[in-house]
């Protein structure tokens, strides 16, 4: 371990603010404005295109696998709209980037609901997950991360999270009032539409957060101390970091088996000898659950690291693995439904907040965009590891029991890692919180 690091435990900072009743309530509404610039990523993720997959099959005549491997190159290749989404914020600001993100996604979500023809689809569906999953994904993290710098980091960080859980529910719950009664092309259409008329909105509303911070020696560990006043990385100093990869890696095993667990979710609660009702009552469980784990992450970043945080929540998610294969009851399966969804809950509050908290808001763009794009890599790949296990297998629980070792071993590390700091010039690795 180099110099640079140190132990959390030893030294530790908090941060003195001056921050005038104005601006916080701008804070507070930069804050909001992100949460809703995440809700606006629908059209571009699993779970929405989800919403209208069967009509869109049907409508196409488009065959399930075939759809199913368009939508994995699609996932791969918006991936990669992470990276110059990070040099864009930095150069050209959130303003004109999120609003410029936002028409595009917009634009793309209204060609998926005019398309008539495989190729067309496929292009569009490519283009939301793009501007949608990555890129805006980005601009909310991005925002939200420079906002919160100057406010109650970890008290921001899980009230945007709790926004971001509820106004998805809210939205799901919407579409599916929506999409029975209109159809799905008319419902998706609405829906870009509204993502249009939101762009010059945010083009509006946006701001960059800007002031200094005094940072002042306590005794007391405060771990979510705004890290920007002593100085922040750029991309390549936090890609040398042991910190980075294992808050990468950590958030990406989440998505990893997440979306896998997603879209094979009421054939997993077959194998369990469950019927599809199930599903629909783990899903509501679960994601009350998530809503506690925000808020009880939120309780607890200020008394802790965010890498304890991580190590909680993934050593609860190796115990939910190991033991859902033994599932037998309607009671075992809401506990497990309980389990993964405060664990979501607290991997949300840890990847919206880590990064600015880590390596300052500089280069904050550049950085999010790179673990951005590790979680959407992964989420793609997640379901192939499903399928793959039931082809050879005729059963998924090997991808449980292989994946809960690789989980424990990254909650061991996320407790250990320590966070690195930097001098003002950016250039010097000093030594950390």
């Amino acid at each position: 371990m180099t110099s640079f690091y140190a132990d959390t435990e030893t030294e530790s900072f908090t941060a003195t603010t001056r921050v005038t009743k104005s601006d916080t309530w701008l804070l507070s509404g930069m804050i909001v404005l992100a949460a809703f610039a995440m809700v606006g990523t629908l059209p571009g993720r699993t779970h929405g295109l989800g919403l209208i997959t069967e009509g869109l099959l049907a409508d196409l005549n488009l065959e399930r696998a075939d759809f199913a491997r368009m939508n994995l190159v699609a996932t791969l290749i918006g991936a990669l709209f992470c990276w110059p989404c990070g040099w864009l914020l930095d150069r050209f600001g959130i303003r004109l980037t999120g609003a410029a993100i936002i028409l595009l996604l917009g634009i793309s979500t209204v060609g998926i609901a005019q398309s008539h023809s495989w190729s067309a689809l496929s292009v569009w569906i490519t283009l939301t997950r793009g501007f949608g999953q990555s890129m805006l994904s980005v601009v909310s993290i991005t925002l939200v991360g420079r906002a919160s710098l100057r406010l109650r980091h970890a008290t921001a960080m899980a009230v945007y999270s709790l926004l971001v859980s509820l106004s998805f529910i809210a939205a799901f719950r919407l579409l599916g009032i929506a999409i029975p009664e209109w159809g799905w092309r008319d419902s998706w259409w609405g829906l870009g539409w509204v993502v249009i008329l939101a762009a010059p909105v945010f083009g509006l509303l946006a701001m960059e957060p800007r002031g200094s911070n005094r940072t002042s020696r306590t005794d007391t560990q405060d771990s979510v101390a705004p890290q920007d006043e002593r100085g922040s990385a750029t991309m390549v100093q936090a890609l040398q970091t042991p910190a980075f990869w294992i808050f990468a890696v950590a958030s990406s095993l989440y998505a990893f088996i997440s979306s896998g667990m997603s879209l094979f979710n009421q054939s997993i609660l077959s194998e369990r000898h469950f019927d599809a009702s199930v599903y629909y009552d783990l899903l509501a469980i679960s994601t009350l659950a998530g809503l506690i784990g925000n808020m009880a992450s939120g309780w607890l970043a200020p008394r802790t690291t965010y890498g304890r945080l991580m190590a909680i929540a993934m050593i609860l998610y190796a115990f939910a693995l190991v033991a859902f294969p033994f599932v037998n009851s309607i009671y075992q399966v809401f506990a497990y439904g309980i389990a993964i969804g405060v664990c979501g809950g607290i991997v949300t509050v840890v990847f919206f907040g880590v990064w600015s908290h880590t390596f300052g808001r500089r280069n904050l763009g550049k950085i999010q965009g790179m673990a951005q794009a590790a979680t959407v890599l992964a989420s793609a790949c997640g379901p192939l590891a499903f399928a793959e296990s039931m082809q050879r297998f005729q059963t998924y629980t090997p991808v449980f029991w292989a994946l809960a070792p690789v989980i424990a071993m990254i909650a061991l590390a996320s407790w250990m890692v320590t966070i690195p700091s930097y001098s003002n010039d950016s250039s010097v690795p000093t030594r950390a919180t």
